[in-house]
């Protein structure tokens, strides 16, 4: 039975289903909830271990196959893993090899002696790990996983295998947990400079979430719920102040290179002249489900994308036609999106769900052409480098760099969906865009519109 509580934004009722993701997205408000800890539910180990069993099947399956890209994603998505120690563990596996922590990534604090308590835990979580690899292997794998079936012991040590085993059973040899060796580039951009603060004056901001920058450098915030929209100039000078219906919120905001701002506004896409804030008209179209907008982006040549709830994105013409609908679970079996991008040549990319193979819910980034074909995805969540605790906003630069915020800060790959970075951000950022200087401009919700300097393309 599902728990229900209330959203903290809205009050809206949300209802958890039991599973072991930490979030849930409010219909209404369209925020990212952090579930209570209070009614999370908690699987047990019995049930956790044959999940996985399945999957290390799974695992051993596709090496036999040759299938090893695929094995690596699956095993990092059971276990945890980044994409790095996940390819390490299957080449490792492939090759007749024990794993090592590090393929597993089990941290406890910084490197050094472990405790009687956690050696014992850790045992224990061996016995486990064990446990699957052995059910795993069944008849006829062709895979020497392990060498005898103490092997499996090794993997919380460093050492070869027979001085791996007695290291994890003696109770009076410490044992030394193994960090990561990658290294990752902790502050991918670095901060230029901040300004704004809490308010309703002049370059103050209450909950910003919608932000744009148009190609003559005039800078578009606006605010989540009181329909105020602030306009500045490339120096964050202020030009002026719109106000538009406080009664519907702002979600997002696109400008056109026609002189055209659209925005998201109360589950409508609306488009506004940049000039005077005077709303000209809502695009529409025909659907079998309600139509309630998320998100939105333009093109360089006037081509319009948005999201319709979480569930398909429509494309329009300059002129307002629409060209395509995709319906992103057909199109790419994901079972939910929140919020898109677009680049330079009109891909589009989406922030959307999906379920792994062991049907737990993921967030990734869904990657589809201009015509609406669905070309590959990347991502999961975790709390390693380049996975997602509860992504909210992505945006794309002009060398084709993925930009997704989230509470680890904003966390940034290559078009390839390779990890580059991640910048540490002051709060929770809601919205981003780049300037003619190429710099990342963000605001959220430090009621700060913030940029960044980006390193080269590599």
């Amino acid at each position: 039975m599902a728990e229900v509580f209330r959203c903290p934004s809205c009050s809206g009722k949300l209802e958890f289903d039991g599973g072991d993701h930490v979030t849930v997205r409010c219909e209404y408000c369209g925020n990212t909830v952090i579930v209570p800890e209070s009614i999370r539910s908690r699987s047990s180990n019995v049930s956790t271990l044959y999940g996985q069993q399945g999957a290390m099947q799974q695992v051993v399956g596709m090496l036999n196959e040759g299938r090893q890209e695929e094995a690596a994603q699956l095993f990092g998505q059971t276990f945890g893993v980044g994409q790095t120690q996940a390819r390490e563990a299957v080449a490792r596996l492939a090759d007749g090899l024990t794993l090592s922590s590090q393929h597993l990534h089990v941290r406890v604090g910084d490197a050094g002696t472990v405790s009687v308590a956690q050696r014992r835990f850790l045992r224990r979580l061996g016995c486990l790990i064990a446990a699957i690899i052995v059910l795993s292997i069944g008849g006829g794998v062709i895979i020497p996983l392990v060498a005898g079936g103490a092997a499996i012991w090794s993997i919380f040590s460093q050492e070869p295998v027979a001085t791996g085993v007695a290291q994890i059973l003696s109770e009076d040899v410490p044992v030394v947990i193994a960090q990561s060796t990658a290294q990752y580039a902790r502050q991918y951009a670095s901060l230029v400079d901040s300004f704004g603060s809490e308010g309703i004056g002049s370059g103050q901001f209450v909950d910003p979430r919608g932000i744009t920058i148009a190609s003559d450098g005039q800078i578009f915030v606006a605010d989540y719920s009181n329909g105020r929209v602030q306009r500045f100039d490339a120096q964050i000078s202020s030009l002026g102040v719109w106000q538009w219906e406080e009664d519907r919120v702002i979600q997002a905001l696109s400008a056109g290179a026609q002189g055209d701002l659209y925005a998201i506004q109360g589950g409508e896409l609306v488009r506004f002249d940049r000039e005077s804030g005077e709303a000209l008209g809502a695009l529409t179209y025909e659907s079998d489900r309600p139509v309630a907008f998320r998100d939105g982006a333009v093109a360089p040549n006037g081509e319009v994308v948005a999201l319709n709830h979480f569930s398909e994105f429509v494309r329009y013409d300059a002129a307002g036609n629409v060209v395509h609908v995709v319906d992103i679970e057909e199109a790419a079996e994901a079972t939910g999106a929140g919020e898109l991008a677009q680049d330079g040549v009109g891909n589009v990319y989406l922030l959307a769900t999906y379920e792994d193979a062991l049907g737990k819910r993921q967030n990734g980034v869904f990657l589809f052409s201009d015509e609406g074909r669905y070309l590959s995805r990347f991502g999961s969540d975790g709390d390693e480098p380049g996975q997602f605790t509860s992504p909210s906003a992505i945006a794309v630069d002009g060398q084709g760099r993925i930009y997704v915020s989230d509470f680890a800060g904003i966390i940034t790959f290559s078009n390839s969906g390779t990890y580059l970075g991640t910048t540490d951000t002051e709060g929770f950022i809601f919205g981003m865009d780049f300037d003619n200087q190429g710099q990342l401009v963000a605001v959220g919700n430090a009621n700060k519109l913030f940029r960044y300097a980006l390193p080269p393309a590599e």
